[in-house]
């Protein structure tokens, strides 16, 4: 079994599902438009019953630049989608440009959700006479098979909030032939209130062949035979909206050749945008929803109600895969285990708790709600471009000039305006003692002095994950180090491109150990190439901490304590360099990247302590057999972790518990043959009374002992754990010639 939680960045998986949705819907667009035509579909759809829960719908609309490039995405997206885990992958399947030198024209965007912020569904317009047909397709896709999930419906009004388009729409009778009343005036906003905004979820999917929850009925697998159904749902934030539109860019043309079969019935489809030609393959039929009274497994089995099926037939395939394992039969009583973990998991002291460890956790209208959308949470969102602050000192090291944006003095916390004048200006008088170290969050929020309905621990966690490695799990697992007593130490953080984009926030590492002097070393495939091999220094100067290039470190009015850091672009088995004190892993997955097969043995022949943290149980498990293959080696037990990301990570084709740092184990090397031989010598030195004579004396041939063939000595003596002379070397020599003669 093989999950991506946790790992996938949610923009791929976003694009995904909207690439699977909107194919569907031009698909279904073009059988229609030939079979039955626009006004049976339109009749079809009046007859639906009413949406109870929103009778009114919200049609949003984002303008589009006639000056702009729409990339268009290649085809290799449908087959190769679910091997993408971040955004930097996904941009090798869209296209630069055109080979004609061409432009692609940026439609209008068109959304339609519900009262509650539910997406409905999507579709671009152009600005002709042509969009009232469009927006009535798009309609009766969202009556028929709305995107967020549950049973086909219609609204009794319909809200709009572009005025050009109400007043299309006003002036046509395509709404009225749906059933749908126009709601007047035109919205002057984004929603029907003033804090409207819509939610941000992942869609769930068949855990085997990843079909949508608007594609088919997805179901736990469950001891009850017949499983549980889940309403599904993928929301979207316009609380930024001039983000959304260029979000969507790469799927405003899905331009590739166009297919004999579909272009014609997509051609004479009224409402279809000539926008777009797919010659994709179709969808495999849907699979039947599983029957309540047949299940796929023996009775005797055990359910982990963690995975997710669209049928009885995905549930069997996945049951029986070879190899063993990576079948479900395999892992089914593994993840029922991992699951009793949820409650330990979400065991946290803050009063957003039970909202943010909800399997139904909302992140995007977390972020809303708290007006966290500047500093480092826009990187906590898919849907705000947040500026790269720390390539600032790798720009230009000759000179001090930054970029107007950049002037002034940055606050990684806004707009928490308290924990950021604590954690950027405020310093403790001493920081907390080694021997009795903070273990929890509520110790370190206690000792800092914030709120415990600040959400401040997200950004957080890897410093104080780091903190909690030093102090409570390398000097018991790693006593020899004397870690503690170290006044400097080197640390390696391996893939850490997630990390190196927020560096400021390991300027608390020098504030909860004041005696250490850090050097952070940032490794891995995925930094910026600009990064590659350079510098910086985290310094406080007139009592704000600021991120600079080494040439410019100053000795005036600057804290004498720095943290210095360097990045390396590069897969961590081409490092070279001294060996550091420490080396970390924030979620690695070493299943789910090559470069951990050339990682983990270039580790295990420095044999450097080194400790990684994972989302979950079942990402440990996988980490364990990654290590045993690469290396021959193991890992630890994994241990939750208690500066673990308070945040839970939404699964797209299972329900497990993911945090951001869940987890953490430390890697167990394998014993090398020349340290097995060094133990055993310097047991037999310290223990001779043990030794057995049998295992040193050598057999003898006839009645004549050689110093060849009982080079030990006189039997029943042990061989000397020192290197021979060059006079018995020598004299071994003469023994072997006189023995040939």
């Amino acid at each position: 079994m093989e999950f991506v939680t946790g790992y996938r960045d949610a923009l791929v998986d976003f694009t995904d599902s909207m690439f699977r949705w909107y194919r569907a819907y031009l698909v279904e667009a073009a059988g229609l438009g030939a079979a039955v035509g626009l006004a049976g579909r339109e009749d079809r759809c009046a007859g639906l019953p009413v949406d109870a829960a929103s009778p009114r719908w919200i049609l949003h609309v984002l303008s589009g630049s006639v000056s702009g490039h729409a990339q268009p995405l290649d085809e290799r997206l449908l087959r190769d989608s679910e091997a993408l885990l971040s955004a930097q992958e996904l941009r090798s399947y869209v296209s630069t440009g055109n080979q004609h030198g061409a432009q692609y024209p940026q439609p209008r965007l068109l959304f339609v959700t519900d009262e509650r912020g539910a997406l409905l569904g999507f579709e671009f317009g152009e600005p002709a006479g042509a969009l009232p047909e469009i927006i009535a397709g798009l309609l009766c896709r969202c009556m028929e098979t709305p995107l967020s999930g549950g049973e086909p419906r219609r609204p009794e009004s319909m809200a709009v909030g572009d005025a050009q388009v109400h007043r299309l729409l006003q002036e046509g009778s395509c709404l009225s032939r749906l059933g749908v009343v126009l709601s007047t005036p035109c919205l002057r906003g984004w929603g029907p209130t003033e804090g409207f905004t819509l939610s941000s979820a992942h869609l769930r999917a068949c855990h085997v062949c990843k079909k949508r929850g608007f594609e088919a009925t997805l179901t736990l697998c469950d001891d009850s035979g017949h499983g549980e159904t889940y309403p599904i749902s993928l929301f979207l934030s316009l609380s930024r909206s001039p983000s959304l539109l260029s979000l969507f860019h790469p799927l405003l043309s899905l331009s590739t050749s166009a297919s004999p079969s579909l272009s014609p019935s997509l051609s004479r489809a009224p409402f279809f945008t000539p926008l777009i030609s797919l010659s994709l393959p179709l969808p495999p039929p849907c699979c039947p929803p599983l029957p309540l009274s047949v299940s796929p497994f023996p009775p005797y089995s055990v359910k982990c109600r963690a995975v997710f099926y669209c049928s009885e037939k995905c549930q069997k395939i996945d049951w029986v895969k070879t190899p063993d394992d990576v079948s479900h039969q395999n892992w089914c009583s593994k993840l029922q285990g991992y699951m009793t973990r949820e409650k330990l998991l979400a065991n946290l002291p803050f009063t957003f708790t039970q909202e943010v460890t909800s399997d139904t956790f909302d992140q995007e209208r977390f972020l809303s709600s708290r007006a966290l959308n500047c500093g480092y949470w826009a990187k906590q969102s898919m849907l705000v471009q947040a500026f790269n602050y720390e390539l600032l000192p790798f720009w230009d090291p000759s000179t001090e000039c930054t970029p107007v944006c950049f002037r002034g003095r940055m606050n990684p916390y806004a707009p928490l305006k308290k924990e950021g004048r604590i954690l950027m200006q405020t310093v403790p008088v001493a920081g907390p003692s080694v021997k009795a170290p903070l273990t929890s969050w509520s110790d370190y929020y206690a000792w800092r002095g914030f709120d415990l309905d600040s959400p401040v621990a997200a950004l957080l966690s890897c410093p104080l994950t780091i903190y909690y490695i030093i102090t409570s799990l390398a000097p018991h697992h790693f006593p020899e180090l004397n870690i503690l007593t170290k006044q400097s130490l080197k640390i390696h953080i391996i893939e850490g491109a997630k990390e190196f984009d927020m560096l400021l926030v390991f300027w608390e590492l020098s504030v909860l150990l004041p005696h250490v002097a850090f050097e952070i070393q940032f490794v891995g495939e995925a930094l910026p190439k600009e990064a590659d091999e350079q510098q910086a220094v985290l310094q406080r100067k007139d009592g704000h901490v600021t991120l600079v290039h080494p040439n410019f470190v100053s000795e005036e009015k600057t804290d004498k304590r720095i943290v210095r850091v360097k990045g390396y672009s590069r897969p961590y088995h081409m490092l070279q360099g001294p060996k550091p004190d420490l080396v970390i892993g924030f979620n690695c997955g070493f299943g789910l990247s090559d470069t951990w097969i050339s990682s983990l043995p270039r580790l295990q022949s420095l044999r450097v302590p080194a400790y990684f943290s994972e989302c979950s149980e079942y990402s440990c498990a996988v980490s364990q057999q990654s290590m045993s293959t690469a290396t021959g080696g193991s890992v630890s037990e994994a241990r939750v972790n208690p500066f673990r990301s308070p945040l839970r990570v939404a699964g797209g084709d299972n329900n497990m518990p993911w945090y951001s740092n869940g987890f953490l184990f430390h890697l167990i090397y394998k014993v090398a043959q020349n340290s097995k031989r060094e133990q055993q010598q310097a047991q037999n030195l310290q223990h001779p009374h043990l030794v057995n004579p049998h295992h040193y004396t050598q057999p003898q041939h006839g009645n004549r002992t050689t110093a060849a063939s009982n080079p030990s000595g006189p039997a029943g003596t042990p061989p000397d754990s020192g290197k021979r002379t060059r006079k018995e070397k020598k004299q071994a020599r003469n023994a072997g010639r006189r023995r040939k003669q």
